[in-house]
Parts: structure tokens; sequence; C-alpha cells
């Protein structure tokens, strides 16, 4: 009797064990997954960066600096964003920051802010607009079936949330929070990019960032996100720290950037608004931005390309301009396109001799009997253009036509 009392003990606790180790059990793998410090067939993350547990607070990117002169900036619209920038504004210059890869990232788009001087105050480049990703494949625990229903339940807009502000560190959670925050954390590993020094959300805006490291340790860079739909809109700005000019230009960009599909017909429109500009504003910077805005919707058209560089040429301290103008045509086609000799460029190399013996070429093929004839108008310009922008299957006309 005795002998089966003590089994009878033995085998409750047994079970008391077993049951304790069952409910365990889940909550003990979960807190060593997130924390990276079990790697399963069924849950693995590629690269183990930091700091994927816990978003920092809400950012906040309004300047302590008195506002900007709203009167002496214009919105733009540039591929696929509505962007506020300086516009007759004699407080800031705005340069194209245009690059070319032979490869499948091909033109990044971007501009420059400085003082009238040079000074580089901000820097922001546009990125094509993305669809929401979808990670469900990237883990085997991702496929069983319950955990499917789990993630199915939630909203795109929900998941883009939390995965900027939600805190997954705890661990005595239920079960559907669980997988839901392993699916965050696969989120997070792919989608925040290597060597990010903070992420999380922008107080007063629908927004979201990551901050980056950057190389000039006298600037910060921030990618900024807004999910409109299940598409994905994002920039990078780089700004100068310590600076009150940079800082509210950058509340500006940051608060004010809208969105807008982007549309080959969006060409015309721009192209009209810089015909009605004076001649004056049409050689600097007001005409610049309308023709730069204005090729960002065909980006393949080079017409425009070089009709930017030809007006420019005709500007004064227009070299920062033009400038990336050359390079980029050049790294893109190989050669440059040059009318008039323009000095203090700082351009060197093969940038430099492409220009010199594209005007050489010019003067080659000048006679002076013709000089009349050869000259053409802004105007004339400006319909040759147009009629080079306008679909083939439309008939065009001296007067643009929009459908």
């Amino acid at each position: 009797m005795k002998v089966f009392g003590v089994s009878f003990i033995f085998a409750a606790a047994l079970v008391t064990v077993l049951s304790c180790v069952s409910y365990i059990a889940p909550f003990y793998f979960y807190k060593k997954l997130i924390h990276q410090k079990l790697d399963t067939d069924w849950f693995f993350l590629e690269g183990k960066k930091q700091n994927l547990l816990l978003p920092n607070e809400f950012i906040d990117f309004h300047s302590p600096a008195k506002k900007v002169n709203e009167d002496l900036w214009k919105k733009f619209h540039i591929r696929d964003l509505i962007v506020p920038l300086p516009y007759r504004n004699p407080f800031y210059y705005v340069v194209p920051a245009l690059s070319f890869n032979d490869d499948e990232s091909g033109t990044q788009v971007g501009l420059k802010i400085t003082t009238p001087q040079g000074s580089l105050l901000n820097q922001i480049y546009f990125f094509p607009n993305s669809r929401f990703p979808n990670y469900m494949a990237r883990q085997k625990i991702f496929e069983l079936p319950y955990f499917k229903q789990v993630i199915k339940k939630k909203e795109p807009v929900e998941i883009f949330h939390d995965v900027f502000t939600k805190d997954i560190s705890p661990w005595k959670i239920d079960f559907d929070e669980m997988m839901y925050n392993l699916y965050l954390l696969q989120f997070r590993n792919e989608f925040l990019g290597q060597k990010i020094l903070s992420y999380g959300a922008i107080r007063g805006s629908e927004k979201y960032y990551f901050e980056l490291e950057y190389w000039d340790l006298d600037y910060s860079a921030y990618m900024v996100f807004h999910l409109r739909g299940k598409d994905i809109y994002s920039f990078l700005i780089i700004s100068r720290k310590s600076d009150n000019d940079a800082s509210k230009i950058r509340e500006n960009l940051v608060y004010n950037i809208d969105y807008l599909q982007s549309s080959s017909a969006i060409t015309n429109i721009l192209l009209k608004e810089f015909r009605a500009l004076s001649y004056r504003n049409q050689i600097n910077q007001p005409g610049m931005l309308f023709l730069f805005s204005a090729w960002t919707h065909q980006m393949n058209n080079r017409d425009i390309l070089d009709y930017i560089v030809k007006i420019q040429e005709r500007g004064s301290n227009n070299q920062p301009v033009l400038k990336n103008m050359y390079e980029y045509s050049y790294s893109r086609y190989g050669d440059v396109y040059s009318t008039r000799n323009i000095t203090n460029l700082g351009l060197g190399g093969e940038v430099e001799l492409q220009r010199k013996m594209k005007l050489e070429k010019i003067n080659e093929n000048f006679q002076p009997e013709m000089k009349k004839s050869q000259q053409k108008s802004i105007e004339e310009e400006y319909n040759e253009i147009i009629k080079n922008t306008v679909p083939k299957s439309q008939k065009f006309h001296k007067k643009l036509q929009i459908d």
C-alpha cells in the first residue's frame, strides 16, 4: 500500500511537470527566437540585425527655427511625389542630383538644396513606389495554416504601423500574438535594411522612417515611407545637423510632400507652365525646375534633357546645374550636349573633353551667312520639344493640346 502511494505521488508529479513543460515550452522557445539566440529549420533570421524588438519613440521633425516663407516655395510634381521646393527664393538654390548606373537601378533622381554660395544644406532622392511586401514564404513556420489565419486577419496599414511602432520583446503573451510578432520580426529584418541607427513613426504625420549611417558625420540621413493603399512611397532626405536652415527645409519636405501617380501626359502640362514664364525666369532657376519636373515623367526622352542644358546655358550662374547635367548625360549616353562655352564648371576628364569636342563640332559646322536661319527662338525650340513628347497618335498643334 505504501509503495502504491509513492508511485501515485510520483505519477502525479510527473504529469504536473509535463503539463508545466508543455505550457512553458512555447514561451521559452519564443523568447529565444525573438532574441535571435535560437535557430531552427522552422524559423531562422538571415543577418541577425540588432534593435529589431523595440522601435524608437516617435520622432519629431518640426524645426524650432522660424517656418519657411510659403511665398518663396512652390510644389512640383516629380515622379510620384508632389514636392515643395524653393522658388524665386534668394536664400536657397536647387541643383539636380542625377546619377546613372548601367544596371537594374538605372537613373537615380534627386535634388540638392544649397545656399547661394554653394554650401550644401539638404539632399533629397526619390524612389519608385513599391507594392506592400509579403514575407509569408520566408519561413517554414509561416506555412502553417494556423499561422496564415493569424496574419490574414491583419490589414496592411496595421502591419506597417506595427513594424515601426510595436514592442515585440514581451514574451508572456498569447499564442496568436506570438505568431504575429514573429512575422513582424521577419518583416523588420528584411525591410529595414542594413546599418540602421533608429526607426519608428514620425510624429504629426502618417509617415515612418529609419535613420541610416551616413559617411559624413555633419549630416543625418533618413528614409521616409508612407503607405497609401498597398503602395509604399519613399524618399531619402539628407540634412546638415545643427543648422536652422537645413532643419526647417527638412520639416517642410517631410511633412508637406504628397503623392500623385506619374504619367507621361504630365510632361506636357509642365512644359506649358514653363512656356508661360518670362524669358529671364526660363533661363534660370524657375525654368530649370519646370523642365526638370517635366523630364521626370518621361525619363527616356533625351530631347527634354538636352533642352534643359540649352536653356540653362543661356542663363547666369547656372554652373552647378549644368555640371550635373553634363555628367549625367555622359554616364548614361556616352556623350555630352552643349552649345555654349561655359566657364568655371569644375568638370574633369572625359566629360570635359566630350563637351569641348561637341563645341568644336558646332563651330566647324557653323556658317556665318546661315546664322539667322540656324538660331531658333525659345518658342520654336519649345514647339519642337512638345511635338516630340505628344503621342504619335495625337495630332500636334502649336497650341498645346492636353487630353
